[in-house]
This record gives C-alpha cells, sequence and structure tokens, in this order.
C-alpha cells in the first residue's frame, strides 16, 4: 500500500513538473549545456537546406563582394540529392543525382532543352558523387567543436531558439561551401569556387573567424541555422548563413530516377 502511494505520488510530481514545462517553457527536462543541446537535436534522412555566402575579395586593388546561394535537397538513405547554385560557378548550375550517376544542367543545357551532362561514369562502373557532401553541418559535428551555451532566448523563423557558439574548423567550412563536392562535381571550376592557395589555408586552418553560431530550435530540436564569419590569411572574408527550408513532403526526392546511362 506504502509502494502504490508512493508510485502515485511520483506520476503525480512528474505530470506536475511536465504541466510547468508546457506553461514556463523551462524544466528539469530542458538541457543545460551545448552538449546537451546538440545530443537532443534530431536529423531528418531527408531534407532541404541553403546558404548565402558574401565573399570580400581585393582584385587589382579594389574591393569586391561576390553573392553566391547554394540550395540541396538530400536523402542520405538513398544517395540522392538535387543542388542549385547560383553565383559559384560560371552559370547557375543544377546537379541531380538518383544514386546511380550525377548529371549536371546548366542555363545553356535548360534554354535548349538538352538532357543533363553525366558527370561520373556510371558506364565504367564509376559511383555517383556521394549526398553527404552537400549535408548540412551536423549537431554532432558541432559538439565535437567547443560549443558554448549563449543564449536560449534567440528566435529563428518565429520559433524560440538557442544559440550555441563553436570553433570554425575546416570540416564545417567545408560543408558550409561544398568544397569537396565541387572538388568531384567540377574540378576544372575550383578557381571560381575558391583559389588553390586560399582552400590549402583553409584546411590548414590558417583563417581567422570573427564568429560561428549554430541555432537549435526549442520545440521541435532542429538545427535550424548556421552563421559565420572569417577571413583567410592574406585573402578573402567570407559570409556564410545556411538555414534548414521546410519541405511540403517527407522524401521529395523519393521518385528521382534518371533511368539507365546512355552508353556506347
Amino acid at each position: 500500500m506504502i509502494l502504490q502511494i508512493g508510485f502515485l505520488g511520483l506520476l503525480t510530481l512528474i505530470a506536475v513538473i511536465a504541466v510547468i514545462n508546457m506553461i514556463l517553457g523551462s524544466s528539469l527536462f530542458i538541457p543545460k549545456s551545448a552538449e546537451g543541446v546538440l545530443d537532443s537535436v534530431s536529423e531528418a534522412p531527408a531534407y532541404t537546406w541553403s546558404s548565402e555566402s558574401v565573399r570580400r575579395v581585393s582584385v587589382q586593388g579594389q574591393e569586391q563582394e561576390q553573392h553566391a546561394a547554394r540550395s540541396a535537397t538530400i536523402d542520405l538513405e538513398q544517395n540522392k540529392f538535387q543542388n542549385l547554385v547560383a553565383g559559384v560557378l560560371p552559370m547557375r548550375t543544377i546537379f541531380i543525382s538518383d544514386g546511380k550517376y550525377t548529371i549536371r544542367m546548366d542555363e545553356e543545357t535548360t534554354a535548349t532543352s538538352s538532357p543533363g551532362r553525366m558527370i561520373t561514369d556510371a558506364c565504367d562502373g564509376a559511383p555517383a558523387i556521394p549526398a553527404e557532401l552537400t549535408r548540412m553541418p551536423t549537431a554532432q559535428e558541432i559538439k565535437a567543436s567547443h560549443p558554448k551555451l549563449v543564449s536560449d532566448k534567440e528566435t529563428v523563423f518565429g520559433k524560440r531558439a538557442w544559440r550555441i557558439d563553436f570553433e570554425l574548423t575546416p570540416q564545417i567550412i567545408d560543408k558550409l561551401l561544398w568544397l569537396s563536392f565541387f572538388e568531384q562535381a567540377t574540378p576544372q571550376e575550383m578557381d571560381w569556387v575558391m583559389s588553390e592557395k586560399e582552400l590549402e589555408k583553409v584546411r590548414a586552418g590558417d583563417y581567422t573567424v570573427d564568429f560561428a553560431s549554430a541555432y537549435v530550435t526549442r520545440d521541435d530540436r532542429l538545427l535550424a541555422m548556421i552563421d559565420t564569419r572569417f577571413q583567410v590569411d592574406e585573402g578573402s572574408a567570407w559570409r556564410i548563413l545556411a538555414q534548414l527550408v521546410p519541405n511540403q513532403e517527407e522524401r521529395p526526392l523519393a521518385n528521382t530516377d534518371l533511368g539507365e546511362p546512355l552508353c556506347e
């Protein structure tokens, strides 16, 4: 009897805490550290994210701003993606992969209704470019980058969020700017993405970070936004803002199929 009363009392206490949590937005179950917040983040197997970047570079003594946008819809389980880039390469370009091989379409291709150009040699058994290469930096990667919980009162897309500052690693810069992706997809055009000298400096950690912040929404525990600014030593300065984009479908690339490759 005493045990039953004690058990009922415990259930009552848990219920009271849950009600307080809903009313006040804080409780014993809310993470109190950056690591706890990041551990609570959930990542869908398929999602869309976009990033905008501004690169400030000196050209013949004149400072210029180069604006670029990247958008990726990826399905990690099926290794599919549809990526759009503007302001990165000479022309606006779309990359599509159905898990078997990858094609590239640009403004000229679209204007002439020509089929996309295959950029992975599926006819010789080469795999498609991994969708992993345009994955948004993950909560666990940020957790490994000495995170610090700064605030729990931020607002992202109208939702209350935590702000977590972290050390901007070369691996996270690679993910934000799709550097490894472009090395596989457009190796002859890497100078448009980042010069060889600057790429070497980034990978060696030779850059100065002004700030690097991640934002995790409190209600649905999503890594919703990453905001950073850094300058490559003796090179250009970058500002990058990356964010999740809501999808109407749970698996938007489920029906993506490029068919069999045309092999001679």
